[in-house]
C-alpha cells in the first residue's frame, strides 16, 4: 500500500509540474497575443491618422519650397552684393567706410543721407596662389531705405567702374536666372533688346512686340527661330 500511495504522489507530482508548465506558456502566449493587439492597435492609429493628415506630394512641397525662397528675397530686398573693393579697405569699420564712400563713387547725392542698416563681408578669405594676392570678398549691404538701394542700383549700371553692384538674391533663384545666360549672350549677339525681370522672366523686344518667357529652353527655342 505504501508503495501504491508512493507513485500516486509521484504521478500527482508530475501532473502538477506539467499542468505549471502549460500554465506559464498560456499565460506566455496571452502576454504575446495581448503585445500584438497593441501593435495592431497603434498601426490602425497610424493609418488613421495618415489618412486624416495625408503626407504633402512632390508638387506641394514644391511650392512650399518656392513660397520660402519668395519670402528669403522679400527679405533681401534692400540688399546690395558689391564686387571689387580691396580686402581690409574698410579698415574696422564697414559701414562708416561705406557712407561716404558709395556717394562718391557714384556720384550721386542723398538728401536725407545715406543710411545703411548693416554690411559685412561674405564667406572666408582664401589664400592667394602664388604671389597673387586673395580675391577680395564681396560685400553685402542692407540698406535702410528701398530707395536708397534703387538710387545706388541705378547709378552703378550706368557707370563703369572697377566695383560692380548686383542684387543679393538666394541661391535658389540665382540659379533660376543664371540658366537664361545663354539666351542672353544670344540675344547680344543678335542685338536684340531684352529684360530678365524679377524674378526670372525673359523679356524679348522686337519689332512684333514683347515675349515673356520664365522656362530658358522656351525662350532658347524663340530667339534661335528669330530670322
Amino acid at each position: 500500500i505504501a508503495e501504491k500511495s508512493e507513485s500516486h504522489d509521484k504521478k500527482l507530482e508530475e501532473i502538477r509540474n506539467t499542468t505549471t508548465a502549460t500554465e506559464r506558456r498560456i499565460a506566455d502566449i496571452v502576454s504575446r497575443i495581448a503585445e500584438m493587439e497593441d501593435h495592431l492597435c497603434f498601426l490602425e492609429d497610424a493609418r488613421e491618422k495618415q489618412e486624416a493628415n495625408p503626407m504633402a506630394s512632390s508638387a506641394e512641397v514644391e511650392i512650399l519650397r518656392q513660397k520660402l525662397d519668395d519670402m528669403e528675397n522679400r527679405e533681401r530686398r534692400n540688399n546690395l552684393r558689391f564686387l571689387g573693393f580691396t580686402e581690409s579697405c574698410e579698415g574696422s569699420d564697414l559701414v562708416a567706410f561705406l557712407k561716404p564712400t558709395l556717394p562718391t563713387l557714384l556720384n550721386i547725392n542723398f538728401p536725407k543721407g545715406l543710411e545703411i542698416d548693416r554690411a559685412h563681408r561674405l564667406g572666408q578669405l582664401s589664400p592667394g596662389q602664388g604671389n597673387q594676392p586673395s580675391r577680395p570678398r564681396p560685400i553685402i549691404v542692407r540698406f535702410e531705405r528701398f530707395q536708397d538701394r534703387e538710387h545706388i542700383a541705378k547709378a552703378a549700371r550706368k557707370r563703369e567702374r572697377r566695383i560692380m553692384v548686383f542684387p543679393d538674391y538666394s541661391k535658389l533663384l540665382s540659379d533660376k536666372r543664371r540658366k537664361f545666360d545663354k539666351c542672353k549672350k544670344l540675344l547680344h549677339e543678335k542685338r536684340v533688346h531684352f529684360f530678365l525681370n524679377y524674378p526670372a522672366v525673359l523679356t524679348v523686344i522686337t519689332s512684333r512686340g514683347r515675349e515673356r518667357f520664365e522656362d530658358h529652353k522656351k525662350s532658347m527655342a524663340y530667339i534661335r527661330s528669330m530670322e
